[in-house]
């Protein structure tokens, strides 16, 4: 956390991460449905905060969101989905 770089580089990821779900999403907006636990308007939103209101960003809550796996959900939703598609 004390890192300036790594601290940037997750919210870069996490940036890339929220992109990724808004395409995946108008795609496919089945999939929210299909994964409700996935909180598919927040994921989507925080590109927003990261791209325009970075000043607003709390790096002590971004690390606990990524400390305690709470893109696990998402991740897990996202490999079926692909796992689905290879299929095909």
């Amino acid at each position: 956390m004390s890192d300036a770089i790594v601290q940037k580089a997750i919210c870069f990821d996490l940036l890339c991460i929220s992109e990724a779900t808004a395409r995946l999403l108008d795609l496919d907006p089945g999939i929210a449905q299909r994964y409700g636990d996935v909180p598919w308007p927040q994921v989507r939103a925080i590109a927003n905060v990261l791209r325009h209101e970075y000043h607003r960003i709390d790096m002590d809550i971004v690390w606990d969101t990524v400390k305690a796996g709470d893109l696990d959900s998402l991740m897990a939703a996202a490999t079926r989905e692909l796992e689905l598609l290879s299929s095909i």
